[in-house]
């Protein structure tokens, strides 16, 4: 893994130089996005979102497990993400 601070430039790694599945990391990207864009104004983390079963993942918990429409707010959804 390696970690690059975008201010300062200072690298960390361990074991850099072996593959690794990312697997879920990309979802800490869109978590500092989203408390970023609330940061500034841009959006409202109590805005209520519709999460209806069609544009759900597949899978056995959460969201996906669920076969009716869901409303919850933004900040509820990030947390499901975690």
């Amino acid at each position: 893994l390696h970690a690059v601070d975008i201010d300062s430039g200072t690298e960390v790694d361990a074991g850099a130089d072996h593959p690794v599945v990312t697997a879920s990391v990309h979802k800490l990207c869109l978590l500092v996005a989203l408390h970023q864009q609330a940061a500034a104004g841009l959006l409202d983390l109590t805005e209520q979102v519709e999460c209806p079963p069609a544009a759900r993942s597949a899978g056995p918990t959460g969201l996906a497990a669920m076969l009716d429409p869901v409303r919850m707010s933004l900040r509820d959804a990030a947390y499901l993400m975690t």
